[in-house]
């Protein structure tokens, strides 16, 4: 009984040393701002495109108003005279940094350096309207096409792409905030803050499940040689006596 006590007490250690995963969930909010903290972080106007609208600003911030997937649903401006637009971003390429936000968006207009076209596609193929020399567009992010780069603006309450040419030189200063020093220009692994860490409660399920399992087993076995063992001594105390 002795080996049986001791089994159980080791048994109930083990599943008291496992640690608690009981984690608050961290719901998203209308306020909440994640941080762009790779240069080649895609925005999607819907979840299931597969090229992106543009890339975000390295360094500043998106809303996120919601979750799906990989993906978080964000937001852009909505301030200061810019449309806002919603889509979608990978979950893996922003950051929650836990700073003050102030100003996140890039607040930037860029300058037409001539006449030049807006245009609705990144194939150029569908103008909005001309838009004469020396007209400040909205900049919210670019991207890299077979027609060179393009700027994703907004003018006159319309969105659409211009190209690098059209405009004046210009340069993104990076937010004020500090980013952080281990995934300056890459992405991180960090899952949505909103899971409720279903593989771990799993794994941990599972440990317990085994290691009670094991214990019923050890039970069991000592209950059978404790009777074989008993039945053994009946046996020869029974031969003595005849």
């Amino acid at each position: 009984m002795k080996k049986l006590y001791i089994l159980l007490a080791i048994t109930i250690s083990l599943i008291s040393f496992i640690p608690s995963q009981n984690k608050p969930v961290h719901a998203l909010t209308q306020t909440e701002y994640f941080r762009v903290i790779d240069k080649t972080t895609p925005f999607y106007k819907n979840i299931y495109d597969t090229d992106p609208l543009f890339y975000l600003p390295f360094s500043y911030y998106v809303k996120v108003i919601g979750h799906s997937g990989d993906y978080y649903h964000i937001e852009l401006h909505g301030d200061n005279g810019q449309v806002a637009i919603d889509g979608y971003s990978p979950a893996k390429l922003l950051y929650d940094d836990d700073l003050p936000v102030i100003s996140p968006y890039l607040e930037l207009t860029i300058t037409t350096v001539s006449t030049a076209v807006l245009y609705s596609d990144q194939n150029l193929l569908t103008p909005l309207q001309y838009i004469f020399p020396e007209r400040n567009l909205y900049y919210y992010g670019e991207i890299i096409t077979e027609q060179g780069t393009l700027f994703y603006v907004g003018y006159n309450n319309r969105l659409g792409y211009i190209k690098e040419d059209d405009v004046y030189p210009f340069t993104i200063k990076n937010h004020p905030n500090d980013l952080p020093s281990n995934s300056v220009g890459s992405p991180t692994e960090q899952m949505p803050s909103n899971t409720n860490d279903s593989s771990v409660f799993g794994l941990r399920a599972v440990i317990i499940a085994c290691l009670i399992f094991a214990g019923t087993i050890a039970l069991f076995v000592c209950l059978k040689n404790g009777q074989n063992k008993q039945k053994y001594l009946n046996y020869y105390q029974e031969n003595d006596y005849e």
